[in-house]
């Protein structure tokens, strides 16, 4: 019988977090903002002491889980675009004051 709680999700190689058929856990800063934008969903979201969340499958139809991972991908996508642009805006802000 194969071993489903190890079972990776793929697409998630170059993003902050790791997916497994159980959970999706989003590493720290990204975390918030996806805790923050994924609320309304109503999932079962666990905190870690490290600042990343935990995101549980657990009870999920395997269609839902899909559904679900794309969606955290496409956010993760947007957001870390999103944070690399307000980190060249901080840094031209600096070599302007210089």
């Amino acid at each position: 019988m194969k071993d489903y709680q190890k079972t990776i999700i793929s697409g998630f190689e170059f993003l902050p977090a790791f997916a497994s058929n159980n959970y999706i856990e989003i590493y720290s800063p990204f975390a918030q903002k996806v805790k923050e934008h994924f609320s309304y969903r109503n999932l079962d979201i666990s905190n870690l002491k490290e600042g990343s969340i935990v995101i549980s499958l657990v009870g999920m139809n395997f269609d839902t889980k899909d559904i679900l991972a794309k969606d955290i991908k496409s956010y993760l996508k947007q957001i870390r675009q999103e944070l690399i642009d307000d980190l060249i805006n901080c840094k031209r802000n600096r070599i302007n004051y210089l």
